[in-house]
């Protein structure tokens, strides 16, 4: 079950940034990112946030709901502290977590060799709290030795994450993995490999898809030299399945949307 998540919701998983104002959807799946600002920055209040991550959870009842576990990017033993902080939390809060929160760890800084058993840990501790997963960045990839722009380098960027879930498929087996912002060409080499058949639960998401994917959606949605778009044209799953292309094989649509 390979599943899309964008924000326009066309293949009935939709992409919310925190702290979004808007927290219900009629959706089989939501996916709720911290955002790369944050990760990046000062990143957020861990209570605020669990708050808001139980209210989205709480309105969209019928859908599994992920979330970003708060992160550091660049800054592994800060994310791994993060990490386990805001389990700490989670188990404070114990049943008024929704069954269908499901929490994404994000992995970062060479965890293949340097911080693999610190990762697994928390992953083994945060399952017996909640539901939980692992979450890759796909822009730029930090699990080697230093971060890869995955837009230059798609093949470098799928290798390593190809690697990591080897490792993850061999000694935790069947997780949930979500991908952040994968581009087409990583994932289409992540499918030539088989990756999208070891896990039953495997995620992606992308605001690429809003670009201009092809020639021919050029000249029918744009037609005013603009990067982006224009919805008013064309319709937003229209253009998803013109970036997914042959990807689209492997998606499930849970939702036909708009």
């Amino acid at each position: 079950m390979v599943i899309f998540c964008n924000r326009d919701n066309t293949h009935g998983c939709v992409k919310i940034v925190y702290p979004s104002g808007k927290i219900t959807w009629d959706v089989g799946f939501v996916f709720l990112d911290i955002g790369l600002g944050k990760a990046k920055g000062d990143g957020v209040d861990l209570n605020h946030y669990l708050n808001y991550a139980i209210r989205v959870a709480a309105a969209n009842p019928r859908a599994m709901v992920l979330a970003i576990v708060p992160d550091a990017w660049g800054d592994p033993v800060r994310n791994i502290r993060l990490a386990w902080e805001f389990l700490h939390m989670l188990r404070k809060r114990g049943k008024q977590v929704p069954r269908n929160l499901v929490f994404l760890i994000v992995v970062h800084g060479g965890l293949v060799d340097a911080y693999w058993v610190q990762y697994k840990e928390l992953y083994r501790e945060y399952s017996e709290v909640v539901a939980v997963g692992f979450a890759v960045p796909c822009r730029k990839l930090d699990l080697g030795d230093k971060p890869v722009d995955c837009n230059r380098k798609p093949r470098v960027c799928a290798w390593s994450i190809y690697s990591f879930l080897s490792r993850v498929r061999q000694e935790l087996g069947d997780v949930l993995i979500h991908l952040l912002g994968a581009n087409k060409r990583e994932l289409a080499s992540l499918a030539a490999w088989g990756v999208f058949t070891w896990f039953s639960r495997f995620f992606f998401d992308s605001d690429a898809y809003r670009e201009v994917p092809n020639d021919e959606v050029r000249r029918k949605c744009l037609g005013d030299g603009r990067f982006m778009i224009d919805e008013n044209r064309c319709s937003p799953k229209m253009w998803a399945q013109a970036w997914l292309g042959e990807l689209e094989k492997y998606v499930v649509v849970h939702n036909e949307g708009n």
